[in-house]
């Protein structure tokens, strides 16, 4: 079997293939945007945007709105605002943020733009563990 992480190694056995495979696995839950569980653990904390998970999972966002852009639609009234929103790249490779606005000329909620700067998973209901 060959070594895929050293070409010019000497061939691997079955056991240090699963190594290797557990190796990968381990390096690949310990990048925060992976690990839904720990994730979870920080759940009612800001965090930044660079670490937000971009696999479609909704998230309350906070973002900063173009004050210059009046199709920004911010969900409240100040140069930051809170919606929900989400980011589906690990899906279609397209790296775009999809929120929530609000539309203040009609009064209803439209498609929103601006710039996320923090993000956080929604907290769990009350009495759902899960």
């Amino acid at each position: 079997m060959k070594n895929s992480e050293n070409p010019g190694a000497a061939p691997i056995g079955p056991r240090d293939k699963w190594a290797e495979w557990r190796a990968r696995r381990d390096k690949s839950l310990a990048n925060p945007r992976r690990n839904a569980a720990a994730l979870r653990l920080n759940a009612t904390v800001w965090q930044p945007i660079a670490l937000a998970p971009r696999d479609g999972t909704l998230l309350l966002l906070l973002v900063e709105a173009d004050a210059e852009d009046i199709n920004s639609h911010p969900l409240e009234d100040s140069a930051l605002s809170r919606t929900v929103g989400f980011n589906n790249f690990d899906h279609d490779g397209e790296d775009v943020w999809q929120m929530a606005g609000w539309c203040w000329d009609h009064d209803h909620f439209t498609a929103g733009h601006g710039q996320p700067k923090k993000w956080m998973l929604f907290p769990n209901a009350p009495g759902n563990s899960a």
